[in-house]
C-alpha cells in the first residue's frame, strides 16, 4: 500500500514538473505531437500554421490558374485557333496548372511551398531529417486526391503525420523549433528516452566488466 502511494506521489510530482519542450510552459493540458507531449497551445499553434499554409497555397494556386487560363484564352483568340500553338494551348495550360499544385512543397526549395515558407514550416524526410525531395513532395500531395483522404488527413494532422506523410515517408516540422526532439526524426518517446541512456562503462570498470558491452561474437 505504501509503495502504491509513493508511486502516485511520484507520478503527481512528475506531472507537476513537466514543461512543454517547445515553449517551456508547465500545464496539465497536453496533446501528442509526433509521439511527444507538447502543451495544448503549441500543439494547436502548429496545426493552425499547417492549415494556414495550405489555405495560402491553394489561394495562390487558384489565382495563378485563373490567370493562366485567361492568358491562354487570349492567345487562342488572337491566333484564331488556326496554328499548332493554339491547338496545344489547352494541354499546356492544364499541365502548367496541375504540376505546380502537385509539386507545391518543392517550389521554393526542397520541402518548402510558398505557404510553408511564410508560416515557418518545412517538409523533411521522416528518417534522414533532410529536406524532402521532389518525388516525396509530389507523392504526399497526390495522396490528397484519393477518396475521403482530405477528411482522413484533417483528423490525422493534429498528431503530426497525415496520410500523405505516411505514404511518402515525410513529416512537417516547425523550423523555429527544428532542434527540439519533437521535430527530429525518431521512433517517438521510446527513442527519445534511449538517447539519454549512458552506455559507457562506469568509472573504474574495465571493458570486460561493463554490463552494457555487446556480447562476444563466436565463429564456427
Amino acid at each position: 500500500m505504501h509503495d502504491v502511494a509513493s508511486h502516485s506521489i511520484g507520478a503527481a510530482r512528475g506531472a507537476a514538473d513537466w514543461r512543454c519542450p517547445l515553449c517551456g510552459a508547465g500545464t496539465e493540458r497536453r496533446r501528442h505531437l509526433y509521439g511527444h507531449w507538447v502543451c495544448q497551445r503549441c500543439g494547436l499553434a502548429f496545426v493552425n500554421r499547417r492549415r494556414a499554409a495550405l489555405l495560402f497555397d491553394l489561394i495562390l494556386w487558384q489565382v495563378a490558374s485563373v490567370s493562366a487560363w485567361f492568358f491562354s484564352a487570349a492567345i487562342y483568340i488572337a491566333l484564331e485557333g488556326r496554328s499548332v500553338i493554339a491547338a496545344a494551348l489547352p494541354v499546356a495550360t492544364l499541365a502548367l496548372t496541375i504540376v505546380p499544385l502537385a509539386a507545391r512543397d518543392h517550389l521554393l526549395g526542397a520541402g518548402a511551398s510558398p505557404g510553408k515558407a511564410l508560416f515557418g514550416l518545412r517538409v523533411i524526410d521522416a528518417r534522414s531529417g533532410q529536406p524532402a525531395g521532389l518525388a516525396a513532395c509530389i507523392k504526399r500531395t497526390l495522396a490528397l486526391l484519393t477518396p475521403l483522404s482530405a477528411i482522413i488527413a484533417a483528423l490525422q494532422v493534429g498528431g503530426g503525420q497525415r496520410l500523405g506523410d505516411h505514404w511518402a515517408g515525410t513529416m512537417v516540422i516547425w523550423t523555429r523549433h527544428r532542434e527540439q526532439a519533437v521535430f527530429r526524426p525518431s521512433l517517438g518517446e521510446a527513442d527519445h528516452l534511449l538517447q539519454n541512456i549512458d552506455l559507457r562503462a562506469p568509472e573504474g570498470v574495465t571493458l570486460e566488466e561493463n554490463p552494457y558491452r555487446a556480447p562476444p561474437v563466436t565463429v564456427g
